[in-house]
């Protein structure tokens, strides 16, 4: 098994930013978000 990375996704909340979290949650790593609104 691979060892789950530490990822900061910038624009978190965005079409992209979104996915890309999402995915990066479905693979077991660990995701900090950032964004300027947390209201998108």
């Amino acid at each position: 098994m691979k060892t789950p990375l530490k990822i900061a996704i910038i624009g978190a909340t965005g079409n992209a930013g979104k996915s890309m979290t999402e995915e990066a949650l479905r693979r077991g790593h660990q995701v900090a978000g950032i964004a300027r609104n947390i209201n998108g």
